[in-house]
């Protein structure tokens, strides 16, 4: 199941990688966030330890996905930001799948291919959003 997992995480990061567009923002401003940002992303490994958590940060990205979508105030830093806070937690439970301190745990395979499946969708009405957004100049 592990080695299953690390491929999907692979095909995650191959599909959409939040990080490469979040270290090419220009701006200092937006790059000052950033770096404090990523700071906090990093920390977070240390708090994921079950499925209850990762179900945290797939609640927040649907949360954020959606008002993006709906032009609820949310902008593309943000969504990718979620995204990748997401991204490292998947990290997370994959890397430590087999840790009895950990409770990450799948029925079976399809459950897995659902889960991450639901997770491409979101991205890709993101990235359709994005590239509606981009052809009229509103990021």
């Amino acid at each position: 199941m592990k080695a299953y997992l690390e491929s999907k995480l692979l095909e995650l990061k191959r599909f959409y990688n939040a990080e490469y567009f979040l270290n090419n923002y220009c701006g200092n401003d937006l790059k000052r966030e950033w770096n404090r940002d990523r700071e906090e992303v990093k920390k977070q490994w240390a708090t994921v330890m079950s499925m209850d958590d990762i179900q945290k940060y797939v609640d927040a990205y649907d949360i954020v996905v959606d008002r993006y979508l709906t032009n609820s105030g949310v902008d593309i830093y943000y969504v990718n930001l979620t995204l990748l806070k997401l991204t490292y937690a998947i990290e997370k439970m994959t890397y430590c799948y087999d840790n009895d301190r950990c409770d990450f745990h799948f029925n079976d395979i399809e459950e897995i291919d659902s889960w991450f499946a639901k997770l491409h969708e979101q991205i890709e009405s993101m990235q359709s959003k994005m590239h509606r957004k981009s052809i009229v100049g509103d990021y």
